[in-house]
């Protein structure tokens, strides 16, 4: 069976990217939430130096850390939405909650993780963002239009903006950036 049609990830045993959507759609019609984007940016330096097995170990390895940090199904939710990038669904209306959780997963990320004969320090980025939903609105994200616009397009897709911020996160700043309702 593929991972369309189980919506989960093969290798971590987490959402795929459909399931996420899908996790997204039906958490909209929940209430307010957050979601928070985390990006490995050291995953290709690992595979590299390491090899594909180390990348594998490393995503399992970070897929635990988060799963001991935030709340499971139905108060939280983890999906893999790309390579080296995940997303973290977790039921809270807190700005300050949804932010005070991404630093908790960062430092649990961070942790070294012995690897072979080595250890690394996970190195990660994360983006926080506090959901609106009420029962006659539709999701509405923090400072943003109802739709905005990447690359000349416009959107209204949370996995497109957790992308967006995570790839646009300089490297040498704070690896935690908490979006905040406007």
């Amino acid at each position: 069976m593929s991972t369309v049609e189980t919506g989960f990830d093969p290798l971590t045993l987490v959402g795929s990217l459909e399931g996420t959507r899908w996790a997204i759609f039906t958490w909209g019609s929940r209430g307010p939430f957050a979601a928070i984007g985390i990006g490995l940016s050291d995953l290709p330096a690992v595979i590299a130096a390491h090899g594909p097995a180390a990348g594998d170990e490393l995503l399992q390895a970070v897929v635990r850390r988060v799963g001991a940090t935030i709340p499971t199904i139905p108060d939280g939710y983890l999906g893999r939405i790309d390579e080296a990038r995940f997303l973290a669904l977790v039921a809270t209306p807190d700005a300050r909650e949804a932010a005070f959780l991404a630093r908790r997963l960062h430092d649990a990320i961070a942790e070294p993780l012995p690897m072979g004969l080595a250890t690394i320090e996970p190195r990660s980025r994360l983006v926080a963002v506090p959901v609106r939903v009420g029962p006659k609105t539709p999701m509405t994200l923090p400072g943003l239009p109802s739709s905005w616009k990447i690359g000349g397009k416009e959107r209204t897709d949370l996995i497109a903006l957790v992308r967006f911020a995570l790839t646009a996160m300089p490297d040498d700043g704070d690896p935690v950036l908490a979006l905040d309702h406007a």
